[in-house]
């Protein structure tokens, strides 16, 4: 032990204990959640005589590292309460009580452990786990059905994709004013319902009200090689406004050291960022939540006693798990939304769940 009470190899005794357990309880989660998966995408390939089972297969297998992020605080809830549960029954924690040791220098080893946890999650698997998600999308679209993904954005500006029983519609433009929806620079090409290319619109101004795309001015180029003018047309659409204002490109499906540059590229479009800035903004503060499940794992997990002990703690693990995901996704829907700012929505799960965490285990050092 070190002068500041600090003893390296009981650190690393914990780390490693911690370590083990949370990737168990990890593999068993994964399993359970993409078993479920895999049975619900052969119950929705069951009446579709164009998918294989071993297409639902493939597409279950890619569904495993885009379930890693959404696991990993459970398998941290769970693998640290089991941990210190063994460490408790096996009486190390008294061992290590008793020659001075704080809760919080005992439970340093399993932060540890969630900060290693979390850098290799965001390093690691959240680039996997963007490609295998943007590719299992990719399939169910094929698939299954259209998933209505219309809205596409690049850096060159936004497409849109307007279909309806008689015509198809393609919208092209530099920007979207969200408060008009008017689309700058806006394009229109037109297909009949066999894909054929019948004409190309270059209107002066191109607006969406009301299920409809009004175009006025400019010229149109139609099919037999003909420029005309164009004065004031009305096309029918099956979109709303939610489709235009919405990436269809999900944040998920974005590896986070490219979601900055993917967010430049929506409000340079005008389109809304909020959603894909609360996700990155949670993205970066995953160690703060990690953390926190492993001190709030501690607190009951290295204090409480009684025989009925390991009930306690595996209803406090599914409520504390389940209650933490319920208040992250409202704080998203209010990040999203524009009702907090993207930043607070993201980072506050993580932050409040380390507060609170650190408030119980000090306070369990003061009533020991």
């Amino acid at each position: 032990m070190n002068r500041f009470g600090w003893n390296h190899i009981l650190t690393l005794y914990l780390f490693r204990h911690a370590l083990i357990h949370i990737l168990l309880a990890g593999v068993v989660l994964i399993f359970i959640v993409n078993l479920i998966d895999m049975a619900e995408l052969l119950r929705r390939s069951a009446n579709k005589d164009s998918i294989s089972s071993l297409t639902a297969l493939v597409m279950g297998l890619l569904r495993i590292p885009s379930s890693v992020p959404f696991i990993l605080p459970f398998a941290v809830m769970f693998g640290a309460l089991i941990s210190f549960y063994k460490l408790s029954q096996q009486n190390e924690i008294i061992v290590a009580r008793s020659s001075g040791l704080s809760m919080l220098q005992i439970i340093t080893g399993p932060m540890f452990s969630a900060i290693l946890l979390s850098i290799i999650m965001l390093v690691v698997i959240d680039p996997i786990s963007s490609a295998t998600n943007s590719r299992f999308m990719t399939l169910e679209e094929q698939k299954f059905g259209s998933t209505g993904r219309n809205l596409t954005v690049s850096t060159e500006g936004i497409w849109l994709k307007d279909r309806s029983e008689y015509q198809n519609l393609i919208i092209s433009g530099a920007r979207l004013d969200q408060s008009s929806l008017r689309i700058a620079q806006g394009e229109v090409y037109t297909f009949d319902k066999d894909n054929t290319w019948t004409s190309h619109y270059l209107p002066e101004t191109l607006t969406f009200d009301n299920g409809n795309w009004h175009l006025e001015g400019g010229r149109v180029l139609r099919q037999d090689g003909t420029i005309t003018s164009l004065d004031v047309l009305t096309l029918p659409s099956v979109l709303t406004r939610t489709d235009l204002t919405s990436s269809n490109k999900k944040p998920e499906t974005i590896p986070i050291y490219r979601l900055w540059n993917y967010i430049t590229v929506l409000d340079q479009a005008g389109l809304s960022s909020l959603g894909h800035r609360s996700y990155l903004y949670y993205q970066a503060s995953m160690p703060l939540v990690l953390i926190g499940m492993t001190l709030i794992a501690g607190y009951f997990g290295l204090v409480y006693r009684g025989r009925r002990k390991r009930i306690r703690l595996i209803a406090f693990a599914i409520f504390s798990a389940l209650g933490f995901y319920f208040f992250k996704d409202i704080m998203y829907v209010l990040g999203s939304s524009g009702r907090l700012p993207p930043v607070i929505a993201g980072i506050a799960p993580g932050f409040i769940v380390t507060m609170i965490g650190f408030a119980t285990l000090l306070r369990s050092d003061q009533t020991a």
